[in-house]
């Protein structure tokens, strides 16, 4: 099919024909419609042509229209779109403005996504462009960093969360739908499948390591998981065998790796889409090793339900440090000795 034959389709059948060329691959045609006149036919284009690119497939930045030169947008520049880092809990900010449709000033939305009860807040103001360079000014000196995205980027967030409440009936906010299409947000049905390049042990081997960036280092399991974990590490010390204390940190090591054995394939994939994304802000940030990992480790989540993670492992045995480490000392250990008072200089003092 040529260009001028999908642009002439209708919606509904150009975006079958979008998606039958993200399954196959094939950025050809999605490349020649993101330079269409009509707004709604390159924008459905240069989205197939994100979902491409996240797969793992190269594409051509769009170029400009025939007869015209590109243009670089101040508009664009001024007003990035933001996302924040993704939390242990699976929710992220997503914060967009853009100029008001009629009048001075800025449109701003705030809104948190979930990746499994989907858009969970959303609200609308209004700022000025003064205001908002001085909140993007703080925004950067602020930690964790934040993703400076392209409004279709941070749309696309939007689109899924979308998706992602229908399914599962969550509700939206109050008046979120309206927001959403006065935004131009397009429902997706999910996030573009995590395609399986050839294995990377190399660096699948370093999942665990994710765990020490400071975004991921309060990432734990969910309760269902922590609830299990929980019941097992209580029979580790209830225990009748006569065990050592290093016999019994070993025990319950090995009770987080079967816990995190047993997530599901579709428990893996809620991890892999998240690690995905991450990967994105590692990227931005200057840690693209890190950002390497994370994607390695987000195909082996999605794409081998059964093989062993080192970053799973690391998730629960966290939450075993955290229990060892708020735990009271073992019967019959020396008590530590209070620490000595000293006076401002540094003198011990009685």
């Amino acid at each position: 099919m040529t260009a001028q034959e999908a642009e002439a389709l209708p919606e509904p059948k150009l975006a079958e024909v979008l998606a039958a060329a993200v399954k196959a691959k094939d950025a050809s045609l999605p490349e020649a419609l993101a330079q269409s006149q009509n707004k709604a036919v390159a924008r459905a284009a240069k989205k197939a042509l994100y979902q491409l690119k996240s797969s793992g497939v190269a594409v051509a930045a769009p170029a400009a229209p025939k007869g015209e030169q590109p243009k670089i947008s101040r508009e664009v520049e001024a007003l990035p779109a933001l996302l924040s880092a993704i939390s242990g809990a699976g929710e992220r900010a997503v914060f967009i403005a853009k100029p008001r449709a009629q009048g001075p000033g800025l449109e701003t939305y705030q809104a948190v996504v979930h990746d499994e009860a989907g858009l969970v807040h959303l609200e609308r103001g209004e700022s000025t462009r003064g205001k908002y360079r001085r909140h993007l000014e703080e925004l950067k000196k602020g930690e964790p960093p934040v993703l400076y995205v392209p409004l279709e980027r941070a749309l696309e967030e939007l689109g899924v969360a979308w998706g992602v409440s229908l399914r599962t009936k969550s509700p939206m906010p109050q008046g979120a739908e309206q927001a959403l299409n006065r935004l131009g947000v397009a429902l997706v049905d999910a996030w573009p499948a995590i395609a399986r390049e050839p294995k990377e042990p190399a660096l699948e081997a370093r999942g665990a390591s994710l765990h020490d960036e400071r975004e991921i280092q309060g990432w734990v399991p969910g309760e269902d998981h922590l609830k299990l974990l929980a019941l097992r590490l209580d029979e580790v010390a209830a225990s009748p065998l006569q065990l050592s204390e290093a016999q019994k940190r070993e025990q319950r090591m090995q009770k987080a790796a079967l816990t995190a054995a047993e997530l599901t394939a579709e428990e893996r994939k809620i991890y892999a889409h998240r690690l995905w994304r991450m990967a994105e802000l590692f990227e931005a940030s200057g840690r693209e090793e890190k950002g390497h990992i994370a994607r390695a480790e987000a195909r082996l989540l999605a794409n081998e339900p059964k093989a062993p993670s080192r970053f799973l492992e690391r998730l629960f045995e966290k939450v075993v440090r955290i229990a060892e480490q708020s735990a009271p000392p073992p019967e019959g250990a020396p008590l530590e000795a209070p620490a000595p008072k000293t006076s401002p200089g540094g003198l011990i003092v009685p």
